[in-house]
């Protein structure tokens, strides 16, 4: 709970910067297998 309470303690760039780079570390993976799947064919 702790780590929540950092984040929320943190300033809104702050926070938004955070959300936007686990956003990418998420959906980035997820694009590549679908780009190389695309250029498979």
């Amino acid at each position: 709970m702790n780590e929540i309470r950092l984040f929320l303690s943190q300033p809104r760039n702050t926070k938004i910067l955070l959300l936007t780079s686990l956003l990418y570390a998420l959906v980035l993976p997820v694009v590549d297998i679908f780009v190389a799947a695309y250029i498979m064919n």
